[in-house]
């Protein structure tokens, strides 16, 4: 911060670059450079993006709770338990054995699924 303090022409250069890179999504930013200066308009442009920085936010958390209710439900499930999990891929490995089919062995996982509902 203290560099752009001492070199005041950087400071509105690079200002200018971010209005001109959002003045398209914002043309009245280019009313504000008109009448206002550049640092007037980079202001408005600071407290236009609030919002949606607070919508990324909430976005963000509610993505992190979903995301931990499913790591839950996957803990929960009865496929996580080490005995569950090793009978069922015996039992699917002797049933592609015996019949070759992928389909036919990975239907032994229906039912276990089906039983404990859905994940979420």
């Amino acid at each position: 911060m203290y560099f752009l303090n001492n070199h005041h022409k950087l400071k509105k250069t690079l200002m200018l670059l971010l209005l001109l890179a959002a003045a398209p999504f914002a043309l009245e930013l280019l009313i504000f450079i008109e009448f206002g200066g550049i640092e007037v308009a980079f202001i408005c442009l600071l407290t236009m993006l609030k919002p949606f920085r607070l919508w990324l936010t909430f976005k963000f958390k509610e993505i992190r709770a979903v995301t931990e209710q499913l790591k839950l439900s996957v803990q929960r499930h009865s496929l996580s338990q080490p005995s569950v999990y090793f009978s069922h891929v015996a039992a699917t490995g002797m049933m592609f054995i015996v019949s070759s089919s992928v389909l036919v062995s990975a239907c032994l996982w229906i039912p276990l699924l089906a039983i404990n509902g859905p994940l979420i």
